[in-house]
C-alpha cells in the first residue's frame, strides 16, 4: 500500500475526514513497521531511545501511535532497515529474517570444523 503524497494526489476526490483516516492508518502501520524491526534487530525500547536521545516513555509513543516524519531516517539507520520500508512496507526493502537457531548450528558446524583441522577436537 503506497500512500506517499496521498493528500495532494486525492485532493478533492475524498473528504477531508477520509483523509484523516487514512493519515492514521498510515502511521498506524508505520508504528509496526518499526516495532517489528526494533524485534528483528534485538533491540529493547530503552536502547532504541537511548540512540534516539529521548525517554523510554517518548519512544513507546513512536510505536504505539504516531512517529514524526523527520525522525524515520534516524529510526531506519538504528534499526538498520529501509526508510522506504517503513514508510511504504515496500517488500523489495523488507529486512531479513535471520533465524537465530540456524546461525548458532551453522557456528558450531564451522568451529567444529575449524577444531577437526586444527586437530583440536576432543576425539
Amino acid at each position: 500500500m503506497q500512500l506517499t503524497g496521498t493528500k495532494s494526489a486525492y485532493a478533492g476526490r475524498l473528504s477531508e475526514r477520509t483523509l484523516v483516516l487514512l493519515t492514521d492508518l498510515h502511521q498506524e502501520l508505520i508504528c509496526q513497521r518499526i516495532r517489528e524491526a526494533r524485534i528483528r534487530s534485538g533491540l529493547t525500547q530503552v536502547q532504541v531511545a537511548e540512540k534516539l536521545h529521548m525517554t523510554e516513555r517518548n519512544y513507546r509513543y513512536y510505536e504505539a501511535t504516531r512517529v514524526p516524519w523527520s525522525r524515520l531516517t534516524e529510526l531506519a539507520e538504528i534499526l538498520n532497515v529501509d526508510r522506504e520500508w517503513l514508510i511504504n512496507g515496500d517488500e523489495d526493502s523488507r529486512p531479513e529474517v535471520v533465524d537465530a537457531r540456524a546461525v548458532m548450528a551453522e557456528i558450531r558446524d564451522l568451529r567444529a570444523l575449524v577444531e577437526r583441522l586444527l586437530g583440536t577436537d576432543k576425539k
